[in-house]
This record gives structure tokens, sequence and C-alpha cells, in this order.
């Protein structure tokens, strides 16, 4: 009887985290697509479906990802989604999101996308220090806050609105790199 109640607590203990972990991931995907609203796209990118890169090696968390942007569109377009790992040429993206967990050599992908417009996001700090333009994180208290790497963002192909690094936009700058 004991075994029984503990597979089942075990098992709704399971349930309620994928819960909480779909419900982060689903703000740091509506997250980026803010993002995107902050960039001064050319005419050519705006003229067909913007194109994401996902690196993430949970399949699960990928087919989320993959499934939230093919529904949610941007500026009236539709996104196209690409998995992305070391190996991808990086041919047609917009944006790169990097998720903490995926297996990426972020040198070897800075060397892909340098002089291309491309707006580069993770879920790991430590690939902010590298060269990452944005990263975003769920707080203790359930809130979404991003820092971004300043000299990134400047020596980008991209132009990025200026509201977004100001202390009054709504998401909260706790650092700055």
């Amino acid at each position: 009887m004991v075994s029984k109640i503990a597979i089942l607590l075990i098992s709704v203990l399971s349930f309620v985290s994928n819960i909480m972990q779909t419900g982060e991931m689903y703000l740091k995907l509506e997250t980026i697509l803010k993002f995107a609203d902050y960039v001064s796209w050319p005419e050519e990118t705006l003229e067909r479906d913007l194109v994401i890169y996902i690196a993430e090696n949970d399949e699960q968390k990928y087919e989320f990802a993959a499934s939230y942007f093919r529904n949610t569109g941007f500026n009236g377009k539709k996104i196209q989604t690409e998995k992305l790992d070391n190996n991808t040429p990086i041919n047609t993206a917009d944006i790169i999101f990097i998720d903490e967990d995926a297996n990426i050599d972020f040198a070897k992908l800075k060397e892909k996308i340098l002089g291309k417009q491309i707006m580069t996001i993770t879920t790991n700090k430590s690939l902010l220090k590298e060269g990452c333009m944005f990263y975003i994180h769920t707080t203790e208290n359930q809130e979404l806050e991003y820092l971004f790497n300043k000299q990134a963002v400047i020596e980008s192909q991209m132009t990025i609105k200026s509201l977004v690094f100001t202390p009054k936009h709504k998401w909260n700058i706790s650092e700055e790199y």
C-alpha cells in the first residue's frame, strides 16, 4: 500500500513539475517574440516568414517550442523553426534560441553568424559571457527577466531599438555585461 502511495505521489510531483517547466518555457518563447518586435528587420526579412533556429537537446521541449512558434506567427507572418546543432548550416536564421541544456559550441556558432543579422537568445548565462546577445530566465518568484551583452548587441549587424535597454522597460534588467 505504501509503495502505491509513493508511486502516485511521484507521478503527481512529476506532472506538476512538467506543468511548471512548460509554463516557464512558454514565458521564454513569448519573450523571444517580444524581443523580435524591438528589431528593425530589413525589408527582405519582413517579406518572408521569420525563421527561428532552436538548440534544444530535449525532444519534447523542442517540439513544444516549434509548435508554439508555428501556431503564433509574427507580424502577420508565419514562423518557421529549424533544429540547431553544431553541424547545422546557418542559412536563413533570423533568431537563434539556445536552451541551457543544449550541447552547442558557441564559438563555432559565432563564426557562422558573423556579419549576419541574427538575434541570439539563450537561457545559458555562460553563453551570454561568450557573446550571445540576450539571456532570459525565470526568477524564484516566477517573473521573467533578461540580461544583455551590450558589446555583442553593439557589434551585431542588427538594429535594436534602444527602448529595450532602458531600465523603465517592463522587463527587469538586473545586470549588464
